[in-house]
């Protein structure tokens, strides 16, 4: 009650100064003093202050926040057993009732120190006070809660993500893909996942007309994997061509409504042929340094439509290689790097890009060079090249399967799992009731409804969830580097899969897996007319 909690408040106000083996003291403030003097500290009831050195038995060394100085040692008392504090996160607001409770929100992380009755004495940001019990959940029962969910994403065929990835809103299917390969090479099931993606959504595509017509989670998928493992092909490929182009006094507009004055409109189309051609041949002649991850996945994307819809097998690894890679690379090459930060395009060197990666788009996707009039003397370019990229394309696909190796995207910490499956969480728990109805339409046999139950059970454990976009989690009082408690990593279990994670063999068993290597077509939205 109240008045037990009062009386223990109250004990805990003589001064302490047991110190500790495991690092610097922590102390609060309880008593509130004006520092007259440059180098003395002013101090306010409940603030946390970390001791650096105790130089007599009035006068100690502390640092409060960014400042270091001076403080009076009878305004302070040790806090004990802070070192060994340990780490929880917020989730739910709680408003500080009086000056001995500290107000937090969902998302923050704090420093358990010691237990009262119902709440917790706590480190929070340099302030020191009392939190509610159940407005907390520790790190080491939140890891073994998302470690759970991590599991249940990949569970049942995974049912849990596919049903999340119908719902996920454009705004958030940036970070959702992203998580979804992180925590999929955790369990070295990024290949299954990109093949399951693949497989699922051409149950949704009913005719060839509508194959990668949609913006889905699965396109969203696919080309953030591209992105993540063709880095530095798009660096050897593309920029040469880019500096070439941007270095050219020559001029490649065949707009007639566009041209400058001294512009030839032939001899402009003459240019743009020899610059599409310069950038389709140096694309052609980067087949051994494309990445295998890459061109396993054109392997997986021309397999996937030879059953239903053979006569895309062509189009169905343009619309990936060229619209969702290249091709916007091109485009936009200081978005994937290309381009060094600060570098920046003349507005006719981002122009001629533009038409070089209209040309190409219509080669791969196979079709009519554009609807726009003055882009139809560059049809002759499709013409003569539209042999030369089939077996471009055929040659991207055929891969020794026996010799694939996949590099990881790379090493996934607790911090990285905690931010990405906290992605996840957000995003489930916004988006609930629509997922569960999903899970239900799937399947309403007996034996599945415990999934959806754990499910259930699983996210009112975890609580609430931060609205604000993710941050990298990290301990309270970051500020202080010095403080033992920031070593996060020794305080939580360590991920099973903590060591490097290497992507699956792509020889592994689509029978145990339940992914149908054959059967697997997508429906990813990979096309848009050019």
């Amino acid at each position: 009650n109240t008045s037990n909690l009062c009386e223990k408040i109250a004990s805990m106000s003589r001064i302490r100064t047991t110190t500790t083996k495991d690092g610097p003291e922590w102390c609060v403030v309880i008593k509130d003093y004006s520092s007259p003097k440059e180098g003395v500290l002013s101090l306010r009831v409940n603030q946390a202050v970390q001791i650096q050195s105790k130089p007599n038995s009035k006068w100690w060394t502390a640092q409060l926040g960014t400042q270091t100085g001076k403080i009076l040692s009878s305004h302070v008392r040790v806090i004990e057993n802070a070192q060994q504090g340990k780490i929880a996160k917020v989730v739910r607001d709680v408003k500080g009732k009086n000056s001995n409770f500290l107000s937090i929100k969902p998302g923050d992380l704090i420093t358990l120190v010691e237990k009262v009755d119902s709440n917790w004495f706590a480190l929070f940001d340099f302030q020191y006070g009392l939190v509610p019990n159940d407005a907390i959940v520790s790190l080491e029962l939140l890891h073994d809660l998302y470690t759970k969910l991590h599991e249940m994403l990949f569970q049942n065929d995974m049912q849990l993500l596919s049903s999340l990835s119908l719902v996920v809103p454009v705004t958030q299917a940036d970070l959702m893909s992203k998580a979804f390969l992180y925590l999929a090479e955790m369990k070295n099931l990024t290949i299954p996942l990109l093949c399951h993606v693949i497989e699922k959504e051409v149950e949704r595509t009913s005719t060839e007309g509508n194959l990668f017509r949609t913006n889905s989670m699965a396109s969203k998928i696919m080309s953030t994997y591209a992105r993540l493992t063709g880095y530095q092909y798009l660096l050897a490929t593309l920029k040469p061509l880019i500096k070439w182009i941007s270095a050219s006094s020559t001029s490649f507009e065949i707009d007639p409504s566009k041209l400058a004055p001294t512009d030839n409109l032939t001899e402009n189309q003459d240019n743009l042929r020899i610059a599409a051609d310069f950038f389709f041949n140096q694309i052609c002649n980067s087949l051994d340094d494309c990445p295998i991850a890459l061109r396993y996945l054109c392997h997986l994307l021309q397999k996937s439509v030879q059953e239903r819809f053979p006569e895309a097998r062509y189009s169905v690894i343009g619309g990936f290689f060229f619209l969702r890679f290249l091709c916007p690379a091109i485009v936009s090459p200081e978005g994937f790097g290309v381009l060094k930060e600060g570098e920046v395009l003349q507005k006719e060197t981002r122009r001629a890009l533009v038409l070089v990666s209209k040309i190409l788009q219509s080669l791969a996707n196979d079709k009519a060079i554009s609807k726009e009039d003055f882009m139809e003397p560059m049809q002759d370019f499709h013409i003569r090249n539209k042999k030369n990229i089939h077996i471009f394309f055929d040659n991207l696909a055929s891969i020794d399967l026996s010799q694939a190796s996949f590099p990881p995207l790379e090493e996934v910490s607790v911090n990285k799992f905690r931010e990405q499956i906290g992605i996840v969480h957000r995003q489930l728990v916004s988006s609930y009731k629509q997922v569960e109805a999903l899970l239900l339409e799937k399947d309403t046999d007996s034996l599945y409804n415990p999934y959806i139950e754990d499910m259930r059970m699983l996210l009112k454990q975890l609580g609430p969830t931060e609205e604000l976009k993710p941050k990298t989690a990290h301990p309270p009082l970051n500020k202080v580097t010095s403080s033992p408690m920031i070593g996060l990593k020794e305080r939580i279990p360590p991920l099973k899969s903590e060591s490097r994670s290497t992507f699956v063999s792509p020889s592994y068993d689509p029978n145990r897996s339940g992914l149908g290597f054959l059967s697997i077509v997508i429906s990813v939205s990979f096309f848009t007319s050019c």
